[in-house]
């Protein structure tokens, strides 16, 4: 009897225990994309930027861009299908080190 009552009571600590340890590691996984998403955020505003004032400067001579050697999501990664795969990457490596 007494022996059902501490293992029990040991399964109950573990789960507990458990419960804590997913709670926390939850609450960092949340706070850890959190900063993520804001660090994108802060990324497609400066392409924004960089790309308004290539364009406020007539192309993009300013900045050592090449009309005639530019190929879609090439070169400067401007394009959205180069922004998208920095993310995906981004995200891919958060995941990883989540799970790590």
């Amino acid at each position: 009897e007494n022996i059902k009552h501490v293992m029990l009571s040991q399964e109950e600590e573990k789960r507990e225990r458990n419960k804590i340890h997913a709670r926390n590691t939850r609450a960092r996984k949340k706070l850890k994309m959190s900063g993520l998403e804001q660090r994108v955020k802060e990324l497609e505003g400066q392409n924004e930027e960089l790309m308004a004032a290539r364009n406020r400067s007539g192309g993009s001579a300013a900045y050592g861009y090449d009309h005639a050697m530019h190929r879609p999501g090439q070169g400067h990664g401007t394009s959205s299908t180069a922004q998208q795969l920095q993310l995906t990457q981004l995200m891919q490596k958060a995941t990883r080190q989540e799970q790590a």
